[in-house]
């Protein structure tokens, strides 16, 4: 999810008269990725602690249909929000949870409070977790 759509419109994924009101009513998307690594939206939803809800129920919902795996949640400068998100999923379901910064290049079109939850929609065979990961 995207904090604020003024930093879609200032790196040019948005009008910039989009981003002016979509920030003004607090309109946060919620996009996701397909087999094909092609970005959907799912849904626009208004208001931060909705996305953020919206982003846990739709991660446990998907990670209860597989087996144990490793589960990365990526933030932009706000831990606090990672941190709730791992909770948060860790309570639902069987996984091993990351936490991490997301890259310099994707925080500059994404901005301050951006955030993500990244795993496989299925283990493969040769996926392992470390047990050095397990906790």
């Amino acid at each position: 999810c995207v904090d604020d759509l003024n930093w879609l419109a200032k790196g040019g994924r948005l009008p910039k008269a989009i981003g002016t009101i979509g920030s003004m009513l607090k309109v946060k998307p919620f996009l996701s990725l397909d087999d094909n690594g092609e970005i959907i939206k799912e849904a626009l939803v208004r208001g931060k602690d909705r996305v953020y809800t919206k982003m846990i129920e739709k991660s446990i919902d998907l990670l209860q249909q597989t087996a144990e795996q490793i589960v990365v949640v990526s933030h932009v400068g706000r831990v606090e929000i990672a941190e709730k998100i791992k909770a948060s999923i860790k309570e639902a379901v069987n996984a091993t949870i990351l936490i991490t910064e997301i890259s310099p290049v994707t925080a500059a079109h994404i901005g301050i409070g951006g955030a993500g939850v990244f795993f496989l929609n299925h283990v493969p065979n040769e996926y392992r977790i470390p047990n050095a990961l397990k906790h």
